[in-house]
């Protein structure tokens, strides 16, 4: 066994980590609320899984859901799954069952790896359901042969990542091994290394967790991960203390939230990637003042590409411009600034980005059509090459640096994730007394993004905005849920005849349909509304629930983490979904006698599970 490595000697990510477990068994893989697990035991329990999928018929090439949440089986599950040859596709726990029941019968996996607590979450259907928990993992000995069940290669299926679709239903990118060891192995966006400590934070079902995951245990380092559910920003800032974390990922929505409410629990952290959307300057310039040893990076880039495609370091002095580059193709990758007939445009003018290189995904899961649209043969080299299509305006700037200007069709970004308004529309037309309906999203006079829905019904047909936000909770995952609703007698088109969105107006949120808002009757009533007044920056009815007066779990996070620094409140962030209204909050905090758990106490996982899923099955009233 050689005592460096070359990544180019190896084809797939399973093997560069056996390799590293093997050169390193008792390095710490994985750790979380203070447990931890080597390498050897890592690689020892992810070749359990490996031979528990090929007895159950996994062969190279085969896909395997992933009905997890996360933890050290969802680490090993995936390991495991590579290892028998296959792909791994994330069914998140708290997406609607619908949404779960589709992936999975559109992915075709045959087999699921689930955790033994989320098996009755689980659409029925014909998968055959596995369980990863270990059988004696942590006793056996981790000096296994180091050697991959399956033959691979560089092209193999990873996974399939299903991201919103126009069409009104999800599509899944394929993104191969290549894809994965462009992205962590020897970069030059950033620096890594066996010392580093990563953070998962990211569903797995959101590519940032590539980054995170892999960044890790490719390198040689550890991987700290965040309990399941949602975090509360506090939390976030004791693991990186405590954890050691050196390199992280955060969108730009939750970066804006660490800087506003706990940006010295930061410090610690050397390399902090950006990014999923436009980056405030504002919060940038104070990041890059306050923390003097973090690295700030803007990392840009479509699934399709694997994560990243393009990286800017952010400069001390940044310059006074009107927003944060997006930078330079990172190595592995290529790309070209086109106008409409596919020529490369000057500098300094605006065009498409096209991307390709070794990060290219393989296509859409069975979608040939939209695959050949958006994966194009590349008109600038005679390899037989292909490009992927972004969608994505942006020019190149003086220095070579680029620009992000928006996009040329309707899709948006919203809190990290790419979304098709048209996906979200289709899923609302599918109620039978809606005849028409538009989306649109609208930045509040704080900054805060929302998706509002526009609705026009058919003649005869009475609905209420409950009945829709109700209808629409059940078909998507939360973050494409509409929080503004507007009844319109007709939709306003342009001269071309398609939804003129311009014209669109903003919707009224703070209090429920047709009714007065409801005001607050005892002090900590109104205590709980002058922060969600100051945070959503509207007056909020008192029995609303929060999702519906224009909050998203974002926003319940900062609320949370305001009325802990503000008012002393250390309630669990669960009971901010278990009770999600003024009024529900208020007799939970008034009739509970016994001491709140501080801040430092572990949450109990059972709830916090559970109130996901109830928060996103359905709303709860």
């Amino acid at each position: 066994m050689k005592d460096s490595l070359s990544r180019s000697e190896f084809s797939s990510v399973h093997s560069i980590f056996e390799w590293h477990a093997k050169k390193t068994p008792d390095r710490i893989a994985l750790s979380m609320e203070g447990r931890q697990l080597t390498y050897g035991q890592l690689n020892t329990w992810s070749d359990e899984i490996a031979g528990r999928l090929v007895a159950a018929g996994v062969n190279r090439g085969a896909l395997v859901g992933l009905f997890m949440e996360r933890s050290f089986e969802l680490i090993a599950a995936i390991l495991g799954i590579l290892r028998a040859g296959a792909g791994y596709v994330p069914l998140d726990p708290e997406y609607p069952a619908d949404r779960i029941d589709f992936i999975n019968r559109d992915s075709g996996a045959t087999v699921i790896l689930a955790q033994s607590h989320l098996r009755a979450r689980l659409p029925a259907g014909p998968a055959t359901v596995i369980t990863a928990e270990p059988s004696a993992a942590n006793n056996r000995p981790a000096d296994i042969p180091f050697s991959s069940k399956v033959a691979s290669s560089p092209d193999d299926l990873a996974y399939v990542m299903y991201t919103s679709g126009s069409t009104g239903v999800p599509k899944g990118v394929a993104v191969p091994h290549r894809g994965i060891i462009r992205l962590v192995c020897d970069p030059d966006f950033f620096h890594v290394s066996a010392d580093d400590v990563f953070l998962l934070l990211a569903p797995v079902s959101f590519d940032a967790s590539t980054l995170e995951i892999w960044g890790a245990l490719l390198n040689g380092g550890r991987l700290e991960i965040t309990p399941p559910g949602q975090t509360s920003l506090e939390k976030i800032g004791e693991i990186i203390k405590s954890a050691g974390v050196s390199t992280m990922w955060l969108t730009a929505g939750l970066f804006n939230l660490m800087v506003e409410e706990r940006l010295p629990d930061l410090v610690p952290v050397r390399q902090l990637l950006v990014g999923g959307d436009v980056l405030s300057v504002t919060h940038i310039r104070r990041a890059l003042a306050e923390l003097p040893g973090t690295q700030l990076i803007n990392g840009y880039g479509p699934t399709e590409n694997t994560t990243f495609t393009c990286c800017y370091t952010i400069p001390r002095n940044l310059p006074a411009e009107c927003s944060v580059p997006i930078g330079r193709a990172i190595r592995g990758t290529t790309i070209h600034i086109v106008d409409e007939q596919l020529r490369e445009v000057a500098d300094g003018e605006e065009g498409e980005l096209l991307a390709g290189g070794k990060g290219l995904a393989l296509g859409y899961w069975k979608r040939p059509e939209l695959t050949a649209e958006k994966f194009i043969r590349n008109p600038f080299s005679t390899a037989g090459t292909l490009l992927y299509r972004t969608g994505d305006q942006v020019r190149r700037r003086a220095d070579g640096t680029l620009e992000f200007l928006g996009r040329k069709d309707s899709q948006v970004k919203l809190r990290g994730y790419r979304i098709e308004l048209g996906e979200i529309e289709t899923a609302i037309r599918q109620h039978p007394a809606v005849r028409d309906c538009a989306v649109k999203v609208w930045r509040d006079t704080l900054a805060n993004l929302h998706l509002s829905a526009y609705i026009v019904k058919r003649d005869g047909q009475n609905v209420s905005e409950a009945e829709l936000r109700r209808h629409a909770t059940e078909r998507l995952p939360e973050y494409m849920a509409p929080s503004g609703w507007m009844f319109l007698a007709q939709l306003p088109l342009n001269p071309n005849g398609k939804v003129d969105r311009a014209k669109l107006p903003e919707t009224s949120t703070g209090a429920r349909e047709g009714q007065p808002p409801e005001p607050a009757r005892t002090e900590t009533e109104k205590m709980l509304a002058d922060v969600w007044q100051e945070v959503l920056g509207h007056p909020v009815d008192v029995v609303a629930s929060f999702f519906d007066v224009g909050a998203n779990s974002l926003l319940v996070t900062k609320v949370h983490d305001r009325l802990r620094r503000l008012h002393g409140l250390t309630l669990p962030l669960t009971d901010m979904f278990r009770f999600p209204s003024i009024r529900r909050l208020a007799e939970r905090l008034q009739k509970t006698s016994e001491p709140k758990p501080a801040a430092s106490t572990p949450l109990d996982r059972a709830p916090l599970r559970q109130a996901a899923f109830d928060r996103f099955k359905k709303r709860m009233a």
